[in-house]
């Protein structure tokens, strides 16, 4: 029975949707908890942290600092 959440042999939604904004590329805006948004690209991401470029510089978001991100 598949359950809502992560399992052991599953992929989360989590990394399901990054892994889907990495593999295509896609720039996306991502809104901070503090209402900053930045546009750019997700170039890598682990259970803490991603990796956006933006503006032809690298930025390291934590993700409880992240609220939303729009496609």
């Amino acid at each position: 029975m598949k359950k809502g959440y992560e399992t052991m042999n599953s992929v989360n939604l989590q990394d399901e949707f990054l892994n889907e904004i990495k593999d295509q590329d896609l720039e996306v805006t991502v809104i901070l908890q503090n209402g900053f948004q930045m546009k750019g690209k997700i170039k890598d991401f682990d259970k803490y942290v991603i990796k956006v470029e933006s503006g032809g510089k690298s930025h390291m978001i934590y993700k409880h600092a992240i609220s939303t991100f729009v496609k």
